[in-house]
Formats: C-alpha cells, sequence, structure tokens
C-alpha cells in the first residue's frame, strides 16, 4: 500500500478553543465524569470537571461487564488507478474509535458497531474535499481486547448494515447480550453513553479497558420511531472522547430486571439517532 506525503492541512474549530480553557481551568483528577443537558434538549455536553459516583452507572457497568469492546477503524483514500493514500505521513486517511457490544445473534456471537465508524466517510467534512476524486475505503478493523493491550487484535472488516457494521461468529465463550426482539419497537428506555476521559499523560494514548471507560444513564421516553431509528441529541465530550451509546429495554421477572438491547446510537447523513437493531 503506498501513502502520499502531502498533508492535508486541519484547521482548528471552536470545539478546540473551549477545550484549551477547559484543560487550562479546570483541571481534571480522575475518570470519572459528570453529563449536563441543555435545556432544549438538542445536545448533550459531558464536561471533565465533575464528577458522578452514581449508583445506577455501577449497575449497569455490571450489567455490560465483558460484553464491550473498543473497535478501531482506519479508512483511505483511493484513486482511479487504486492506489491508496493517508493523510501526511499516516497509513490512514482518518481513524475513529467506537464501542463495539457483543450479542447473541440469530445463529451465532457478532460484535456490532455503530453507523459512524465503519460508514466514517460520509459525514466527514475532511473527505467531502476530495470526495470526488477518491473513493474511500476501510482497511481492516481492529478491536482493544484487555490483554492485549495497548496492541488491538486485526478483525478484517465487518458486515455492513443499514444504520451500523458487525463482526460475525465472535468467540462463543464470551459473554454477551440479548437483542430485544419484541414484535413492537420499545417507547422507553435507557440509554447508556460510553466515554474517556482527559487522559493523564500520552502514554494513555491508546489505553482502553474498563477502568478507561465511563459511563452515563439517561433515561428516554416517548420515542418516535421513523424508519427503524428516532432522534437523539448531539452528544459532545469536552477534554475527553465520545465513544458510543445504546439503549437498553428492562424487563421483569421474579425478584430480577433483565435487561435486553434495542438500540445504537449513531451519528449518520440525517444526524444523531437511535437506531434499532435486529438479529
Amino acid at each position: 500500500m503506498k501513502f502520499s506525503k502531502r498533508h492535508l492541512n486541519r484547521f482548528l474549530s471552536a470545539n478546540y478553543i473551549v477545550l484549551i480553557f477547559v484543560y487550562l481551568f479546570f483541571p481534571q483528577n480522575s475518570y470519572t465524569q459528570s453529563l449536563i443537558i441543555k435545556k432544549d434538549t438538542s445536545q448533550i455536553v459531558i464536561t471533565p470537571f465533575l464528577s458522578s459516583n452514581s449508583k445506577e452507572i455501577e449497575i449497569f457497568k455490571a450489567v455490560l461487564k465483558n460484553t464491550y469492546y473498543v473497535v478501531r477503524q482506519d479508512y483511505v483514500l483511493q484513486d482511479s488507478d487504486n492506489e491508496q493514500y493517508g493523510q501526511g505521513e499516516e497509513e490512514y486517511f482518518e481513524r475513529n474509535h467506537r464501542i463495539g457490544l457483543i450479542l447473541n445473534g440469530k445463529d451465532f456471537k457478532s460484535l456490532y458497531v455503530p453507523y459512524e465508524l465503519v460508514y466514517a466517510y460520509t459525514i466527514s467534512k475532511e473527505f467531502e474535499e476530495y470526495s470526488e476524486e477518491y473513493l474511500a475505503v476501510n482497511t481492516n478493523s481492529h478491536v482493544y481486547f484487555p490483554d492485549l493491550e495497548p496492541f488491538p487484535s486485526p478483525m478484517g472488516t465487518p458486515r455492513l448494515e443499514r444504520n451500523y457494521g458487525r463482526f460475525d461468529g465472535m468467540n462463543e465463550d464470551l459473554p454477551a447480550l440479548e437483542i430485544y426482539n419484541e414484535e413492537e419497537k420499545p417507547k422507553s428506555g435507557k440509554v447508556i453513553l460510553f466515554y474517556r476521559g482527559k487522559l493523564l499523560n500520552k502514554k494513555d494514548r491508546y489505553k482502553y479497558n474498563d477502568n478507561d471507560i465511563d459511563f452515563y444513564v439517561k433515561d428516554l421516553s416517548n420515542i418516535s420511531w421513523e424508519d427503524n431509528s428516532a432522534n437523539f441529541p448531539e452528544v459532545k465530550v469536552i477534554g475527553g472522547e465520545y465513544l458510543g451509546g445504546i439503549m437498553l429495554k428492562e424487563k421483569y421477572d421474579v425478584g430480577k430486571i433483565i435487561y435486553s438491547v434495542a438500540g445504537i446510537v449513531i451519528k449518520n447523513t440525517e444526524g444523531w439517532r437511535i437506531a434499532s437493531i435486529k438479529k
């Protein structure tokens, strides 16, 4: 694979100015975060200078334990001669990280990842400038399994669905959650947002284990589904990294609550959405 030497310019956005302000005036002492929701509910902002030790968060960390992993996905530019190019000196044009969740599918266990990981180029302003001249091509995905830290394991490429991708045939010994399987989509549920706080030093750049990922739990109600997806507020993490989100639906049984996965938070060409998941 050949990669260009030229540098493709990046510009600082207003968000980056906010990050600098937060780093200087609101130092962070741990990875535990809080979330603030604007009154107009059009945006969810996770801030690095408040803390939350909610018992509910700990419950869901136990429910999801060992069922989620960070997945890395790169893509390159490809010209009409099938030559492939990265950005600057890198072997990729863009690199993204998102949470993948292991679910029990119809015939086997699969690792599900959101739209913006496997279709990143469709919503990338950086790629838009080159889209008439180049194709965007995903390279092999990598998964950060805890016993391989900090070196992710290659996974090939996922099977592409409309709103997400999935890696089929995961190890059957791995823990997995059930997919919500009712005919009618749920009108309410619990949304879990995954994120990583401000890194304490550069060596932690590719550190993605349970202790480095935090949750925020949000109740969602009156969901209005449109063609297998529904509106969701934009999510921003100031001074950290957003890693994805899922929606759980609870079912009450004798003496216990059973959770199944009814949706995945995505960002596609229409904006931020909750997309329903099927086996």
